[in-house]
């Protein structure tokens, strides 16, 4: 008897150790790195390219790329230049405009320093956190650094904070949260026999959550060998080759290591808790944030933990695209041909064009104790959809066969 209900017990502590696998999180770095230009080239400007020279003004965004006095004048909407590599908004002054911006000073000779000259040290640059280190242009290819200074390096905590073009408001109020956790608990499968009457749930509490949506523009072109078999049964192999475009809307990442990404992965894509309609994910008409003007209450906004070229690769990027549309070059070319046989099927995927913006999502971020363990939930905060890792156990079926192989067994033993 205790036999069956430990081997029953196994195996429900092994589907919850799959179940609420637990992947490593993304840790903030700090990192030091050389910040140096040569004399021979000027930085580009952000927004035309041409070379920075003194005459023309070079000024900083906030994001600390360089622009031109004139492009940084054309580029203003609102108040609000957009970084064209970084996407991060510089927030102007009403009354100065442009001209509270920093100044980017670079020198065009100084004496007895032929091989490079120190950019300013409010110019910071982190190599793993700023997305456009990589994008810009590689000043001194190679320089030696053993005979360099404190005063050569400059230290940095974090990346500029990234601002959300893009916000959904909070529908579901906090009070509905735990009434909802529990009608969920009720109508999940096998949980242990004893988990409504031990359970206690966590006080929720709201977070806005940083999202990438991309929208990516492919075309794709395939080819394949078709094999047909003449009177004679022998196969005779004619090449085929096919082209057609693709557009790739609302692909969604979380840019946030603060919650469970399997979890987070189920709330915005499994269970569709934020979207009315069936065939998105993101609401089609979200609300234009406004820096620390949308949110007043209790909410806590979370950081964007990741640059939008990361979030890109972190679904698969351009890899992960090229294996969709294989996939949907192997079914066109079957629906469309529908050959007997076939061979050396290829494909090639070009993106054409890859768009995104940044949106905060509302969460509400729950749990409940069960045992000696916690177990997160996460609940939508327009839809009140409830995610969440859990245990298992025998559930009431497992109960009701125990109570009654416990009940055969006794009534055994006495007639004994």
């Amino acid at each position: 008897m205790m036999g069956l209900g430990s081997g029953i017990s196994a195996i429900g502590n092994r589907i919850g150790d799959w179940y609420n696998g637990n992947p490593k999180k993304r840790a903030p770095s700090v990192t030091t790195t050389p910040v140096r230009t040569t004399l021979q080239h000027f930085p580009p400007c952000v927004f035309c390219d041409d070379p920075l020279h003194p005459s023309r003004n070079p000024l900083l965004l906030s994001c600390k790329h360089p622009t031109c006095q004139s492009c940084a004048q054309k580029n203003v909407y609102g108040e609000v230049i957009k970084c064209p590599k970084c996407n991060e908004p510089t927030i102007l002054d009403e009354t100065k405009g442009t001209d509270h911006l920093d100044s980017l000073q670079l020198e065009e000779n100084l004496p007895n320093a032929p091989d490079f000259v120190d950019v300013p040290l409010n110019l910071k640059v982190s190599v793993e956190d700023m997305p456009f280190v990589d994008d810009a242009p590689v000043y001194q290819d190679e320089c030696d650094y053993t005979d360099a200074t404190e005063e050569d390096f400059v230290v940095v905590g974090r990346a500029p904070v990234i601002i959300p073009d893009y916000y959904i408001p909070f529908t579901q109020r906090k009070e509905s949260c735990k009434p909802l956790i529990s009608h969920w608990l009720t109508n999940i499968w096998f949980p242990p026999s004893d988990l409504n009457e031990k359970k206690e749930i966590v006080d929720p509490h709201p977070h806005y959550v940083p999202f990438y949506v991309f929208s990516v523009k492919t075309q794709t072109h395939w080819r394949a060998e078709v094999g047909t078999t003449n009177g004679k049964k022998e196969v005779q192999w004619n090449a085929l080759e096919g082209n057609f475009s693709s557009l790739y809307e609302q692909l969604a990442v979380c840019a946030s290591s603060e919650f469970h990404p399997r979890l987070v992965d189920m709330l915005l894509n499994g269970q569709k808790g934020f979207s009315m309609n069936t065939d998105k994910v993101i609401p089609s008409e979200p609300l234009r944030y406004k820096p620390n003007a949308n949110h007043q209450g209790e909410e806590t906004v979370l950081s964007t933990d990741l640059n939008h070229l990361e979030a890109f690769e972190q679904f698969g990027g351009a890899q992960q695209i090229s294996k969709w549309e294989k996939k949907s070059a192997q079914k066109i070319f079957k629906d469309q041909h529908k050959p007997e046989q076939f061979q050396n099927f290829t494909s090639e995927t070009q993106i054409l064009s890859k768009k995104h913006y940044l949106i905060l999502l509302p969460i509400f971020k729950s749990g409940f104790s069960y045992g000696a363990k916690t177990y997160e939930v996460l609940i939508s905060g327009n839809k009140g959809v409830v995610v969440g890792n859990r245990p298992f156990g025998t559930g009431i079926i497992g109960k009701v066969c125990m109570d009654a192989f416990n009940t055969v067994s006794t009534m055994v033993g006495e007639s004994i």
